[in-house]
């Protein structure tokens, strides 16, 4: 089994990356914004991650990843049906554009058979860090009926992000 650091860095290449150090001192802080979520498999090692935020009218999952070791068993799907059904929020997340690689079609179908929708909207991931480039991404949403895909962007961009104004990342 990999460890949670293997498994992050596995499955996000480094531009889509938060540094993990930040993400594991602000779970360690409780900051009210980021929360991580770890997936354990049933002998009790860590099987995965999921990092989200609460922007207001939707939850927002930054990362979320299963150690390629458990996937093809249904435990990434059973973990974000039961994540989807908690909130009482729409769901959103970004992925890589359909047709961007090989994995990205996949990840879109699976996203799609959980109840997500892609946003019609040229979302535009900025960057973790200096030096990174923005990436270019594709927004997904549960219930994405009335939700306006330039104040959800605006928000990432503000609170998770730490661009704009009023930044708080």
């Amino acid at each position: 089994m990999a460890s949670l650091s293997e498994i992050y860095f596995n499955s996000f290449p480094e531009e889509e990356r938060r540094p993990l150090d930040d993400i594991l001192c602000r779970a360690a802080a409780g900051d009210k914004g980021l929360n991580l979520m770890l997936i354990h498999a049933s002998d009790g090692n860590v099987s995965g991650m999921l990092t989200y935020w609460d922007l207001g009218d939707v939850i927002y999952i930054e990362h979320f990843a299963i150690d390629s070791s458990c996937r093809g068993d249904g435990l990434g799907g059973c973990v974000l049906d039961e994540f989807v059904a908690r909130c009482s929020k729409p769901v959103l997340l970004e992925v890589e554009p359909a047709g961007s690689n090989s994995m990205a079609d996949r990840r879109i179908a699976f996203y799609r058979r959980h109840g997500f929708e892609c946003m019609d909207y040229p979302y535009v991931q900025p960057p973790y860090s200096p030096g990174l480039p923005p990436v270019g991404l594709t927004l997904m949403c549960t219930s994405c009926d009335g939700i306006d895909p330039g104040t959800v962007s605006a928000a990432l961009h503000r609170i998770v992000y730490g661009v704009g104004s009023d930044a708080k990342a």
